[in-house]
């Protein structure tokens, strides 16, 4: 079957779509607080969202910090599982792309320390954990989270 594959500028309504995927998957219910996290990302100074059939995949982007250095995020969908090594693909290629094009020499996300699926993601990705110890009352409710980067070298 062929698949309708596009790369477009990422909107509030991918991130909101995104969440109800991963709800649906974990019969939770969508709550406004997180529907509103995932629009904020409109915030960011460059993100894009992968579809395949109009059904958004992954989103992610930067918010540049200053001069070389931006925080990333990536929300993956329950359903990247229909193209996996397609969502990994990409991923690389527009990180790599955005680091090029924005001058950024360190790309870095904060993850949440029992987050196993987001931490292997992460190594797939080529970020390296910077706290083996953790980070610990990052979270706004006191959660530890890892420090992961991925550095350009000259």
């Amino acid at each position: 079957m062929n698949h309708k594959i596009e790369i477009k500028p990422y909107e509030a309504s991918h991130g909101i779509k995104i969440m109800q995927s991963l709800v649906e998957l974990h019969n939770n219910t969508l709550k406004e607080m997180e529907a509103a996290a995932y629009s904020n990302q409109e915030n960011s100074q460059v993100a894009y969202t992968l579809l395949i059939d109009d059904e958004p995949l992954f989103a992610g982007g930067v918010f540049i910090r200053h001069q070389g250095v931006a925080d990333v995020w990536l929300s993956v969908s329950s359903k990247a599982s229909i193209k996996p090594k397609l969502v990994i693909k990409t991923i690389k290629k527009y990180i790599k792309k955005i680091m090029e094009e924005e001058g950024i020499k360190r790309l870095q996300t904060p993850i949440l320390m029992d987050f196993a699926k987001g931490l292997r993601f992460a190594d797939v990705l080529g970020f390296q954990c910077e706290t083996p110890s953790g980070m610990k009352y990052y979270g706004y409710r006191g959660e530890t989270y890892f420090l992961y980067s991925l550095v350009k070298e000259d």
